[in-house]
């Protein structure tokens, strides 16, 4: 019952490899403009409220108070780094562009694993019922050995032969039934559905 655009879609949603790579990217973009910053000048203010109380024992001035505001501004650029800002730029844009080529190489990966392990499953699936057929002429065959043995029409290895199909047509179900939820499970792995459900 899943359908291949659901699933992609959770897949493109929810993934948690594709957000955390869109996370990294995001970091890295701020990270370039944290370092493009550092072109600009740097405007720093400093203020500050007080009052200041001292007392002299000796001397013309006996005591002296101050109560106010004091504040001040600066203005700070760098005129000579040896290129260490222009550096910092450009690995800060290049960790960007990397960060952004993971993203899209994350991307096309889980819509290439989505796709084939969605066409793993329909693949399994169709096995399973062509192999259910399988097993219905397999416990087929044998009822007709056991009556057929019992006539004295075949022979106990004949009757042995029908018993081992249908032994393995039953194992080649249960392994089919295995890979097909396997398949399931990886599709719910690679599109969170298991939190949805």
């Amino acid at each position: 019952s899943l359908e291949a655009e659901s699933l992609m879609e959770q897949a493109l949603q929810q993934n948690a490899n594709l957000m955390l790579a869109r996370y990294e990217l995001t970091t890295a973009r701020l990270d370039e403009k944290i370092s493009s910053a550092s072109q600009y000048p740097s405007l720093n203010l400093t203020g500050s409220y007080g009052y200041n109380r001292q007392e002299n024992e000796a001397g013309f001035i006996a005591s002296q108070e101050q109560l106010g505001f004091t504040g001040g501004v600066s203005l700070i650029y760098t005129v000579y780094d040896a290129n260490v800002r222009s550096t910092r730029i450009q690995n800060a844009s290049i960790a960007t562009q990397v960060e952004q080529e993971n993203v899209t190489l994350t991307l096309q990966g889980l819509r290439r694993d989505v796709l084939n392990t969605y066409a793993n499953y329909q693949n399994n699936l169709f096995l399973l019922e062509k192999e259910e057929d399988n097993l219905t002429t397999a416990q087929l065959n044998f009822e007709r050995s056991q009556t057929a043995l019992r006539l004295g029409q075949i022979n106990a290895t004949q009757f042995r032969e029908a018993q081992i199909n249908l032994i393995r047509a039953q194992r080649s179900i249960n392994n089919l039934y295995y890979q097909a939820k396997l398949s399931e499970v990886q599709l719910y792995r690679l599109s969170p559905l298991l939190s949805g459900e």
